[in-house]
């Protein structure tokens, strides 16, 4: 688990100057609500990455908690997972894969 601003970045290390990592992102859906000092953020995003066995492609299904403190928006929460589109996509390759 990722815990904080500081691990975030540590765990988010990309350099620049690599031909691999995420070349494209599309916003497909987009949701919020909003209670008081609180919103909840849901969106899936399909992303275009290179990786050293070529490209890749997936959608993931994200959902985010903010809340309001000092009358400052800040991100509270986060869940990611990939998108039930991606995971059965990436089990018909497994499973293509497995036959040969």
């Amino acid at each position: 688990m990722i815990k904080g601003v500081d691990g975030y970045m540590d765990w988010n290390q990309v350099d620049p100057k690599s031909p691999y990592g995420m070349k494209s992102y599309k916003m497909r859906e987009f949701d919020m609500i909003f209670k008081g000092d609180a919103a909840f953020v849901c969106f899936v995003p399909e992303i275009d990455s290179m990786t050293p066995n070529g490209p890749y492609h997936r959608a993931l299904r994200i959902c985010d908690f903010y809340t309001k403190t000092n009358g400052q928006w800040i991100q509270s929460g986060s869940d990611t997972a990939l998108h039930q589109e991606s995971l059965r996509n990436s089990w018909r390759r497994r499973v293509l894969w497995a036959t040969r």
